[in-house]
Parts: structure tokens; sequence; C-alpha cells
């Protein structure tokens, strides 16, 4: 099942930010930046960042006040070192 970006903020980030995003972590990484992002594992997050070294890992998710809600996820981390 495909996790919401922002999901702990509604509205605040969206599929549709991805590629506006990308383009900045393109652009720190050629200005010499070390960039570690961490998304949830979806396909068309995989294929945005296709040049870049990739590694997918379950997390929980420990925002939930009410600690039966936390659940488990796999988040892809993208780097590009």
């Amino acid at each position: 099942s495909h996790r919401p970006f922002g999901e702990y903020v509604y509205g605040a980030f969206t599929f549709f930010d991805l590629p506006r995003f990308a383009a900045w972590a393109e652009k720190s990484a050629e200005s010499g930046a070390s960039v570690l992002i961490a998304l949830p594992d979806d396909e068309s997050v995989r294929k945005l960042f296709g040049g870049w070294n990739q590694m997918s890992v379950s997390s929980r998710y420990h925002l939930a006040a009410d600690e039966s809600k936390r659940v488990s996820g796999a988040q892809l981390l993208i780097r590009n070192y």
C-alpha cells in the first residue's frame, strides 16, 4: 500500500511536489553537497531518483500518539554518495 506524502501535515507535500524536490536535490548535489533523502518506497520515487544510490529499509512511524497506531513501512533511502 502506498503511504501518502505529507501524512503528518495534510497537504504539506504531495506527489506533485516530487519533481521540483528532485531538481533541488540534484542542484544541491551538483554544488558539492552530500544529499540523503528518505521517502516512502514507491516505484515513482525510484524512477525519479534513478541515478542515485537507493536502499529500501523497514521503518516504524513513531509520530502517532497512540502506540497502537504506529505502523511499519518501507522507506527508500536515496543518496548521492
